[in-house]
């Protein structure tokens, strides 16, 4: 659904880190545009294209937490009981380190090199023996002491079996941060936005749930109050067919079928309300509270 273009790039890039020309993608893109959705398919699929997906989902109540980001990565890669107790050492001796830095010091002396060095070590020698696909998904929020260790990792997979992906919100994209930038001077990184739905992309992802003629019915004006924010355009159609049901006394009915389909307003009810909500606490911490303080009444209604 309009994100062919993007699976497509990284599965080039992820054929070509299989054959041992490592590669970097920043997925980017306002919040609910499907960043999440896009890397779990690429990861289902991974085994598939020769690669082990190592996986990570970053948290900001979980930043401060010292390479808790790279301990998600490690968790279940198949490493030998050596390997394991190797790495556990590390992670310990490396969060032990990172906790008793200076926390306003530079993100590079958060960790001891030598410790770095042993962590990003253990994964260029999993990937000679199974090329890897690492798959971080929100990365703006990952602790320090990990953005450190994968910026160093980054820096060494050009000729390596590993495909790294990072995922981050729209403002992190526009306001790049020091992490960001030592990833993008690598040549074989590459910046794949991903941008909201079209008018014919909302109607495409309608059709498959209410079927053909409610979607091109109702699809313009879905199009317009989510804009094209996947995760409102699913909303609205929740909505649109719980109003239908209502109307019909009949739950799970097919949406056309009902009196409520002819209507020619949009539904806006408590998906779409708790999905606008999702979006807010999701996005930057200031969004809340000017939507919660804005006249306008399409956000202040949705959030009370």
């Amino acid at each position: 659904m309009e994100r062919e273009e993007v699976l497509a790039s990284l599965e080039d890039m992820l054929a070509d880190a299989v054959t041992g020309r490592g590669k970097i993608a920043i997925v980017g893109g306002p919040v609910a545009t499907g960043k999440t959705a896009l890397l779990n398919t690429l990861v289902e699929d991974a085994l598939e294209h020769g690669a082990l997906p190592l996986t990570a989902t970053c948290s900001q109540a979980e930043s401060g937490l010292a390479l808790a980001v790279l301990s998600q990565i490690l968790h279940n890669a198949p490493l030998t009981p050596e390997e394991e107790e190797r790495t556990r050492n590390l992670l310990h001796e490396g969060a032990r380190c990172a906790m008793s830095a200076d926390p306003l010091a530079d993100y590079v002396d958060q960790v001891d090199a030598h410790i770095v060095h042993a962590l990003c070590m253990v994964l260029l020698e999993l990937a000679e023996r199974h090329p890897l696909m690492i798959v971080v998904d929100d990365i703006q929020y990952a602790d320090r002491a990990s953005q450190l260790c994968l910026a160093y990792l980054a820096r060494r997979l050009r000729f390596a079996h590993i495909l790294a992906i990072f995922s981050q919100s729209e403002e992190a994209w526009n306001a790049p941060s020091l992490f960001q930038t030592e990833l993008l001077r690598q040549p074989h990184c590459r910046r794949l936005p991903l941008s909201a739905l079209s008018r014919e992309g909302v109607e495409i992802m309608a059709a498959d749930v209410v079927g053909d003629e409610v979607a091109r019915r109702f699809a313009a004006d879905w199009h317009a109050v989510s804009g094209g924010n996947p995760l409102l355009v699913g909303a609205l159609i929740e909505d649109h067919i719980a109003e239908a049901d209502a109307a019909t006394g009949t739950a799970g009915a097919p949406a056309e079928s009902g009196p409520a389909a002819e209507a020619d307003e949009v539904a806006t009810g408590d998906s779409y309300r708790q999905a606008v909500q999702a979006c807010l606490h999701r996005g930057h911490p200031l969004a809340a509270r000017v939507a919660r303080r804005s006249g306008r009444a399409t956000w202040t209604e949705r959030l009370s």
